[in-house]
């Protein structure tokens, strides 16, 4: 007696089928009508007295190749093709802005907590960019997992998000949204929580890492993009979705690296100061201080030995060190408190810059034309250096005044 096969028609033929699934050219009634076509060619060669696996095989074969299949379908559906295209262009765009607020709102989230200690301002910072650079790595294996599938628990989620493309940007474009408020929220009690320094401090290491992390990103995801096309994986499926999230996205960064990096040089070289470096060497800082304790004449001579070419010109955290880019790129309640601050600083330096021009004048009165001259020179360099194109634009005028001091075509700064 003849043993029954093991075969299964039905499922062969739902094996072969799901292959071609996987290309967007392979619509649903293009899939119905070469699956007609398959199941009448096996039944004829089943008449001819093949087996099921042989017909299936002989039918499958004569019919095309899977690539083949997909080939001709790509040129018959171009628009259908083009479009799911741009939906995983979105998808991809979606899943790195989701990635990025994701490491953000850990971010913030360590830094809050990590305010509620005695933790100075320059270490909450380190502490945000270890979170932020293990958040971000996280979600790089993430997205390598789903996209060659060399974890078999991800192998369903993965198939899905390939197989939805449309729910997949929905779901990331919530996951977007979520996440953008509850990183808000942290970043605003984190703010409440600290001291203006302290604010500054945390932000200017913070920025020097994001003024460097995008560039990171792009050419980690640059050798991943290289790697699913070299061959060396077998998920073909991950290949293309992979190929088209990761595209927008490197576009995205070789456009916004060379803003991002000029936003931020002033960060990075106040982040980078050694403060042993300061020596011996006078400062704003100290003329300041000095200035605030009522010692006028002292802060008067400490800033006539300011070197003004030495960066940064203010202490690490000062928001006098941002640009406007910025400045205005922080949150809303952080400029707010930063403000207060910048505001009291700028009005010690209106005050120290008039003490100085009547020390001037009073010295050319006197005919000490050295002790004018130094005067007038100090507060031409001091304004030059405050009348950057990307300094504050507070900053800007309050130099603008300064200079004009130096001239001795005004009176008392305004």
């Amino acid at each position: 007696m003849e043993n029954p096969t093991s075969f299964d028609l039905n499922f062969a033929i739902k094996h072969w089928r799901s292959a071609l699934e996987q290309s967007p050219a392979m619509q649903g009634e293009d899939l119905d009508e070469l699956e007609s076509h398959l199941r009448e060619a096996v039944s004829d060669l089943r008449a001819r007295g093949l087996s099921e696996e042989e017909a299936v095989l002989i039918a499958a074969r004569r019919l095309g190749w899977a690539e083949t299949l997909v080939r001709e379908f790509d040129k018959v559906n171009v628009a259908v093709v083009w479009r799911d295209r741009a939906v995983w262009m979105l998808a991809g765009t979606l899943f790195f802005v989701t990635g990025w607020d994701l490491s953000r709102m850990t971010e913030a989230a360590i830094i809050y907590f990590g305010s509620l200690t005695a933790a100075t301002g320059l270490s909450l910072g380190w502490f945000g960019v270890v979170a932020k650079s293990v958040s971000l790595g996280s979600v790089a294996s993430l997205f390598w997992l789903m996209a060659t599938g060399r974890v078999s628990r991800w192998n369903t989620g993965s198939t899905w998000l390939r197989q939805h493309p449309v729910g997949c940007a929905t779901i990331l474009l919530g996951g977007v949204v979520t996440l953008k408020i509850v990183a808000s929220a942290f970043e605003m009690l984190l703010i409440r929580n600290l001291g203006p320094q302290a604010i500054g401090q945390t932000y200017a290491v913070t920025m020097w890492f994001n003024a460097f992390s995008p560039a990171i990103a792009m050419v980690a995801m640059i050798v991943l993009f290289a790697r699913l096309l070299s061959g060396r994986v077998k998920n073909t499926g991950g290949i293309r979705v992979a190929a088209w999230m990761l595209g927008p996205f490197m576009a995205m960064s070789l456009l916004a690296s060379p803003a991002r990096a000029q936003a931020n040089y002033h960060s990075v070289l106040s982040a980078v100061t050694v403060v042993a470096d300061k020596k011996d060497s006078a400062t704003l800082d100290d003329a300041m201080k000095l200035w605030s304790a009522g010692k006028k004449d002292d802060a008067m001579a400490t800033f006539l030995t300011v070197d003004f070419s030495r960066r940064p010109l203010f202490p690490v955290g000062s928001a006098l060190n941002y640009s406007e880019a910025q400045f205005i790129a922080l949150p809303q309640t952080a400029r707010e408190k930063l403000s207060q601050q910048m505001l009291e600083d700028i009005h010690l330096l209106k005050e120290i810059g008039v003490h100085v021009r009547n020390a001037g004048k009073a010295a050319s009165a006197a005919a000490d034309k050295a002790r004018s001259d130094q005067c007038n020179t100090k507060l031409q360099q001091c304004g030059d250096a405050f009348d950057q194109p990307d300094s504050l634009a507070l900053l800007k005028l309050m130099g603008k005044a300064l200079k004009k001091m130096a001239a001795g075509t005004s009176g008392p700064a305004k």
